[in-house]
């Protein structure tokens, strides 16, 4: 009787490894898929901030009043994607001159349906002398 348990034990146990890999293969997947995707929204924001193409840095970002922004400067809060856009178009025109922003030590963990980056930006900004 106990040898049975232990047959029956194990057999589950190999069942549920069997049946748990492709489920665990299959987010290991999608997170890199995600990871991926979110590598190339961040390449193509900074293609689009150097190039001060604000069309395509706010294809960035979800369209409507769904968006809210945190930012370092004032009035640091944008409750919508048309009050963001705006402080784009603002910064650039206070910024005729040359810009530039590059990222460097980027690191993208994605857990379900979420994801952490963290990173080092480095910007360069030149005002034009009146």
């Amino acid at each position: 009787m106990k040898t049975s348990r232990i047959i029956v034990g194990l057999a589950l146990a190999v069942l549920l490894a069997t049946c748990a890999a492709p489920h665990v293969y299959a987010q290991a997947k999608t997170a890199s898929n995600d990871k991926a995707e979110i590598e190339a929204l961040e390449k193509n924001y900074i293609v689009a901030f150097n190039a001060k193409d604000v069309k395509a840095i706010m294809a960035c970002y979800a369209p409507g009043d769904s968006l809210f922004v945190f930012d370092a400067v004032p009035p640091r809060e944008y409750p919508s994607w048309d009050a963001y856009k705006k402080d784009w178009e603002s910064l650039f025109a206070a910024y005729p001159g040359k810009l530039s922003n590059a990222i460097s030590e980027q690191s993208i963990t994605v857990v379900g349906s979420g994801g952490i980056r963290t990173q080092h930006p480095d910007w360069l900004f030149h005002k034009k002398r009146w």
